[in-house]
């Protein structure tokens, strides 16, 4: 006959050490002595984590998920902070991803729809004075993504007439210098003082 689960409350057959399958779910995830009865987990649902001055919510055991995490990886919880590094935590205000700068900037006309926009387009954007238009993208001089100061930034147009008629290319043209003529010194200052 097989032995039943070693907590009181419970009837059901022990699998490992001395627990039911459930009760031993319940300490593998959280370390924590199972008791009371299969379905219930004694805890208050408002219990904070074990970590003295931490507000988070402790989820399924005593500690919060970011400390429960450190108990696994280092064997102990740590200090209360619990610091981000860029490029982990897409909740965070800025992240690194590619190599690009994300900023929230959920305002912006350029960011996605999570409110997180490319750190060179939003200060292209700024150079220029509008948003970018779908056929504009940003080169890095230098060819690090992360360094968006404006003098590594270059605009480039994606955008050409289809076709080869040359009426195609003088109308492309006359586009090309009614959109980017007005604000060629603010694009390549050196280059502009040249042909002053």
């Amino acid at each position: 006959m097989a032995q039943e689960c070693k907590v009181q409350e419970c009837d059901r057959p022990a699998t490992s050490r001395g627990w039911c399958h459930a009760h031993y779910m319940r300490w593998y995830y959280t370390r924590v002595e199972p008791t009371g009865a299969v379905g219930t987990n004694n805890l208050p649902h408002d219990r904070r984590c074990a970590v003295e001055g931490c507000v988070r919510k402790a989820k399924g055991g005593q500690w919060c998920d970011p400390h429960y995490r450190r108990v696994l990886r280092n064997g102990e919880p740590g200090p209360v902070e619990i610091k981000r590094k860029a490029g982990h935590g897409k909740g965070t205000s800025r992240y690194v991803s590619q190599g690009y700068v994300f900023i929230r900037r959920p305002d912006h006309p350029n960011a996605y729809a999570n409110g997180m926009a490319q750190e060179h387009a939003v200060v292209m954007s700024e150079i220029l004075g509008r948003p970018l238009s779908p056929n504009e993208n940003v080169h890095h001089i230098n060819g690090d993504k992360a360094d968006n100061r404006p003098e590594n930034l270059e605009l480039w147009v994606t955008h050409q007439p289809k076709g080869q008629r040359a009426s195609d290319l003088l109308a492309w043209a006359e586009q090309i210098i009614a959109t980017y003529g007005p604000i060629r010194d603010r694009l390549d200052p050196e280059r502009s003082a040249l042909h002053v």
